[in-house]
């Protein structure tokens, strides 16, 4: 049995309203770019990762698919997806440093028939944010 994560919401916030979940940056002052991982659907392996946790974004100039490709690992280096390729250049020009850490938030959904898939979303700041 995969163990989940406390949802303790240190990086993000989460609506009682609607239920969605956003960057707590919003109520900081960083500039910050935020992003829906790609790729994660229904990729095996996330479901120890759900919750939230601090993460990497990692070139992969050797993607054949896209050399200026981005992935988005876990601090212990498990592959969680990829930045959305209309959004790999605007993090490349905000972060020039690559890698560099990120904030991220993986959610576990099941849909009317049963079938297991995930959500991950992303944020990366200009400066860590205050632990």
């Amino acid at each position: 049995m995969a163990k989940t994560r406390k949802r303790n919401y240190k990086y993000f916030h989460k609506s009682k309203d609607t239920g969605n979940v956003w960057p707590y940056i919003y109520y900081h002052p960083n500039r910050y770019y935020d992003f829906v991982v790609a790729g994660t659907r229904h990729r095996d392996g996330l479901e120890e990762y759900v919750g939230e946790f601090k993460g990497q974004l990692v070139p992969e100039p050797e993607n054949d698919y896209d050399p200026l490709a981005i992935r988005v690992e876990h601090e212990d280096g498990h592959f969680i997806g990829y930045v959305p390729k209309d959004k790999t250049q605007e993090i490349r020009d905000f972060k020039s440093n690559l890698p560099c850490e990120c904030y991220c938030y993986i959610e576990r959904r099941k849909d009317e028939w049963g079938d297991i898939s995930f959500f991950a979303l992303c944020f990366v700041t200009e400066y860590p944010l205050d632990e």
